[in-house]
């Protein structure tokens, strides 16, 4: 039996034989939802949110996910055609992947350092008052 074939009662059993744990019950609710979210093969992103006074920290992070996942794309892209590739376009698609991913470090740094800066300058402030 694999753990893809237990059901939750069959894994109850087995922690309370083989552990010797009574797990606690686990409202229908939450196995009917943890089940559907089980179905779908892919985690879908959640809808954008329709407020007008987003924060310039959240304008930040979703360009920083946006960043994330062109450069993400991008790699899956080049792995799934790296065979009807040839070995020049192999390579220049490798060295594209790894500016990007290179660039949006350095430029994950930057903001880090700004943020880093800020605080430490805000500290000396404080303790001088």
């Amino acid at each position: 039996m694999t753990i893809a074939a237990l059901t939750a009662k069959q894994l109850q059993d087995v922690l309370r034989t083989q552990l010797a744990v009574d797990p606690l019950p686990v409202p229908q609710a939450l196995t009917g939802k943890f089940e559907a979210l089980m179905q779908h093969q892919v985690v879908q992103a959640p809808p954008p949110h329709t407020d007008e006074t987003s924060t310039m920290i959240s304008n930040l992070m979703v360009s920083e996910d946006q960043a994330y996942q062109y450069v993400s794309n991008d790699m899956v892209f080049m792995l799934n055609n790296a065979s009807a590739m040839s070995p020049n376009e192999l390579t220049a698609a490798a060295i594209q992947v790894q500016v990007e991913s290179a660039s949006l470090q350095v430029d994950m740094q930057i903001k880090m350092s700004v943020v880093t800066s800020s605080k430490d300058a805000i500290d000396t402030l404080m303790k001088n008052q």
